[in-house]
Order: C-alpha cells, then sequence, then structure tokens
C-alpha cells in the first residue's frame, strides 16, 4: 500500500482533511504534529507547516526522513496568487 504525505500551511485545509481521516494517531518531532491515518484504504501522513517556503521545506524534509512516504502533497499553496483580471 502507498503512503501520501499530505502538507498544510493554514489550520481550514488541516481541517478539512483531518475530518476524513480514520484511525488516527499522532506522533510528534520537533515541534510538529504528524497525523497518520487512513482516507479510502490510503495510508496517510498529516503534516501542517505553517506559511511559507521555508516551513514547507523544513516539513517536507521532516516528513521525509522519519516516515516510509511514496507521495508527498501540498495543499494551499496558491493562496496568494492575484486575480490579475480584475485591475
Amino acid at each position: 500500500m502507498n503512503n501520501f504525505g499530505i502538507i498544510v500551511a493554514e489550520n481550514e485545509e488541516y481541517k478539512a482533511i483531518i475530518d476524513v481521516l480514520e484511525k488516527i494517531n499522532i506522533k510528534k518531532i520537533y515541534d510538529l504534529e504528524f497525523v497518520l491515518g487512513i482516507i479510502n484504504n490510503v495510508n496517510i501522513v498529516l503534516v501542517k507547516s505553517g506559511v511559507g517556503k521555508v516551513n514547507a521545506a523544513r516539513t517536507t524534509q521532516i516528513l521525509i526522513d522519519n516516515f516510509d512516504i511514496d507521495f508527498i502533497l501540498n495543499v494551499g499553496s496558491a493562496g496568494s496568487i492575484n486575480d490579475r483580471s480584475e485591475e
């Protein structure tokens, strides 16, 4: 079975995913809380990185170093994009 890492920046994204996780187990590493669970028979490791590329990079490395992850999904990466069509 594949293991998916999901990295989110904000609480809204975190809550949306944690609400559908089953069989939750929490592992704390450094100041991060990794939530292990299952969605549709797929192993998930969910973590909230905080905002910014440095936080995302740091969290991604800790995720890779500590879990057997096959795929990583970064949720919410386009939150600051402007819609230039309104100008």
